[in-house]
């Protein structure tokens, strides 16, 4: 016996989207612009199968769009990559668990490498890199929180003084390079 299961209707389509970006509308990093309803209309003949890769593809292309801000990170002498709402980014379920192995690595591997440019460590840079997540053990159970050389529990960084309080704790950077961050964080939210 033969079952022919016909592609999606346009209505079928958007169900097939809500599914496949729903972690990214959960976690806030579907962008405001993205119609799913237009999307719908514009990818008939799509299989479901189809429609999942086009997500996944518009993931990984912002994936490495975040490598790109690390490179450039890298060729200044002090720069500051703030990661917000790592678990969203990793689209980390704790039921399973569930979690993009592919961006966990791409970010442990982003992490955890000592800036080069041609093989050579730029010696004397800096690169601050600050992640923050509602959900620890979404960063232990992926062995995150290994990538990562000081932890702190802080509440909500809303404001630069926040950030720079935070360095202080640390102690890593001088007053003049916090000064500099601060700076750079001001008029940010």
């Amino acid at each position: 016996m033969q079952m022919e299961i016909s592609l999606p209707d346009e209505d079928g389509r958007l169900q097939i989207l809500n599914i496949h970006t729903s972690k990214m509308q959960q976690a806030g990093k579907l962008a405001r612009d993205v119609d799913l309803k237009e999307l719908a209309a514009k990818t008939k003949n799509f299989s479901g199968a189809e429609i999942e890769g086009l997500c996944r593809a518009a993931a990984f292309t912002s994936m490495y769009q975040l490598i790109s801000i690390f490179d450039d990170g890298a060729k200044s002498p002090l720069s500051v990559v703030i990661v917000d709402n790592i678990e969203g980014l990793i689209e980390y379920n704790p039921v399973g668990p569930r979690f993009s192995n592919f961006i966990v690595q791409a970010i442990r591997d982003l992490v955890s490498q000592p800036l080069k440019a041609d093989g050579l460590s730029f010696l004397g840079r800096h690169m601050l890199v600050l992640a923050t997540t509602s959900c620890r053990e979404a960063l232990t159970d992926q062995n995150l929180t290994q990538a990562f050389s000081w932890h702190v529990h802080v509440a909500m960084l809303s404001r630069p003084e926040h950030v720079i309080a935070a360095l202080e704790e640390d102690g890593r950077f001088t007053s003049k390079e916090q000064q500099i961050i601060e700076k750079s964080l001001s008029g940010r939210r």
